[in-house]
């Protein structure tokens, strides 16, 4: 959030007016303070406290700071407002913290355990990467597994420190090794193994043994003050909501071993939704407002609040409220489903009444994506003017690029001239060879979870319409055929066309659809005449099979 203005605080009647001026953050007022420990109960040898606004990250901080041996911090803050307090540490995962300062002379004490990395418990392959390579994951270096059961990397090297990091000892990440003379923050949560060396040949050990594997429960937990009791609840709802979708995925893949793919996959989130569903009675305002909130991010899983729900959710949290951030988009997308009007009504609301502008540009963002739904083109038009020019900092470019009427891959638009060659075929398919024809053309990865969450959707899409002059071009932007080709073999088995990007990002079919900026998943409905019918939004989860109703009729 860029700026704060009112924040509700339905207590009494009472709400409460914050300064409008933009956030700032000083370390020489408190704000709040406390202690950081480890995984084992004791301060990380690396630790560092990030403040960001509430929807912030630490990759873009406000106030940066490195916490002392003994795991003590003090961040001051100058002003009220909603913010994310940030703990990124080596050998540990990276935990946000709620933050709210009502007053200027507040001061928030806390106490905070952070949970270590999960390690894999055995590693088929160990990867580095470093200052030799300027951290590319692509060109990162085998380890060579020793007797011992060590990992050995030599390399030459001209310098009087050497960075690395190592990939596949915890899922998805690079993460510091176990051979570290110092640490240094790679500004994605992780931190690079520092070593210092002669200037000449480097010898990199890593030891599996020394891995921080702590013994029992492996979570990050936070207390606060008695006066902030609110903000360790609000931290719970948070974790409960984590587990709640770790629990889901977690699911999904052990039914997708055991079908072959996630098709008929449905989960049940009875114990978060009654969990929120509690929250949302508590007596603190605060508490309430964020079960609320959230609710409605279930969505995004395939659980789809009733009415009753989302009447409870909008009047536990009114349009005006600080919290609402990243969840006015699920809550537009959910209700729209079940009543359009309600959904343009929440989304107006929020852009008219709520005084944070980037909440206030995310319900305007939602309010233009209806409008250009339901085919109201000067509405549309008129509302993306005033958010390119009013809130062009505070709206991802990504959003900006989607909605622009006048983008080359906008709806209504020829679409751009290309030219791929399917997977394991010799054969070839373009624009032109697919005149005739409604197809989807649709970007997506084998890495990208957004993308195999739209797979069931998809898959019954291609069921319905595929006796109905339509098919799907998917363009995966792997890296490595061998990696789609297993993701047919082992997870979905896509029926359709497939092609994998040549160069992917830096391809010029990633440019000229926009791919490069809005990234995936992105997809785009082009009519037999080749104009683009509909994108993005429009055409995932429940979305796409309306839109594909109103252009191809119901069957």
């Amino acid at each position: 959030m860029k700026r704060l203005g009112l924040f509700l605080l339905p207590v009494l009647g009472i709400l409460l007016i914050w300064g409008t001026t933009q956030m700032q953050a000083t370390d020489d007022t408190p704000g709040v303070s406390g202690q950081i420990v480890g995984a084992t109960g004791t301060p990380p040898t690396m630790t560092e406290v990030h403040l960001s606004s509430f929807e912030g990250s630490y990759r873009k901080p406000i106030l940066s700071k490195t916490v002392g041996e003994n795991g003590e911090f003090s961040l001051g803050v100058s002003e009220p407002g909603t913010y994310r307090l940030w703990v990124t540490a080596s050998d540990h995962q990276v935990a946000g913290i709620p933050l709210i300062i009502e007053t200027p002379e507040e001061n928030v004490k806390t106490n905070i355990r952070l949970a270590a990395h999960e390690y894999k418990d055995s590693f088929d392959e160990v990867k580095i990467l470093g200052t030799w390579n300027k951290f590319k994951w692509d060109e990162a270096d085998v380890m060579q597994r020793q007797e011992d059961g060590t990992y050995v990397f030599e390399t030459d090297i001209s310098a009087d420190t050497v960075a690395y990091q190592l990939l596949g000892i915890v899922d998805g990440r690079s993460v510091n090794g176990t051979m570290s003379d110092f640490f240094e923050h790679d500004g994605g949560g992780d931190y690079k193994s520092m070593l210092v060396v002669d200037g000449q040949k480097v010898r990199i050990v890593f030891d599996p043994s020394k891995l921080l594997r702590p013994e029992g429960e492996n979570v990050a937990s936070v207390t606060f003050d008695d006066a902030h009791q609110h903000l360790a609840e609000m931290f719970e709802i948070e974790q409960k909501m984590e587990q709640g979708v770790a629990d889901y995925r977690t699911a999904k893949k052990s039914y997708q071993k055991q079908n072959g793919n996630a098709q008929g996959f449905s989960y049940d989130f009875s114990d978060v939704t009654t969990y929120l569903d509690k929250k949302m009675q508590s007596e603190q305002p605060l508490v309430r407002e964020y079960a609320a909130v959230l609710y409605p991010k279930l969505y995004y899983y395939g659980y789809q609040p009733d009415a009753e729900t989302y009447s409870r959710i909008l009047e536990t949290a009114p349009p005006e409220s600080q919290l609402w951030g990243s969840s006015v988009r699920p809550t537009v997308e959910g209700l729209a489903l079940m009543d359009f009007e309600r959904a343009k009504e929440f989304a107006k609301s929020v852009y008219e009444q709520n005084s944070d502008k980037s909440i206030q540009g995310e319900g305007l963002v939602q309010l233009s994506f209806l409008n250009l739904l339901k085919g109201n083109e000067d509405a549309y038009r008129s509302m993306f003017t005033v958010l390119k020019n009013n809130y062009a900092d505070e709206v991802p470019q990504y959003q900006l690029v989607r909605l622009d009427p006048e983008a080359s891959i906008a709806w209504g638009k020829p679409v751009p001239d290309f030219e791929v060659q399917l997977l394991d075929q010799s054969k070839t398919v373009s624009n032109e060879s697919m005149l005739g024809k409604f197809y989807l053309v649709d970007f997506w990865a084998t890495w990208c979870g957004p993308c195999i969450k739209e797979m069931p959707e998809l898959h019954e899409a291609y069921e319905t319409y595929k006796d109905q002059n339509f098919t799907i071009l998917s363009l995966s932007m792997d890296a490595e055929k061998e990696d789609v080709r297993a993701f047919h073999e082992e997870r979905w088995d896509m029926p359709w066309l497939n092609a994998v990007v040549p160069d992917n990002w830096k391809s010029q079919l990633a440019a000229d659809f926009n791919v490069n900026v809005t990234g995936i998943p992105s997809p785009f409905l082009i009519s037999p005449e080749g104009k683009i019918l509909a994108t993005h939004s429009a055409l995932r989860g429940e979305y796409l099979h309306r839109t594909l109703a109103k252009y191809l009729g119901t069957n």
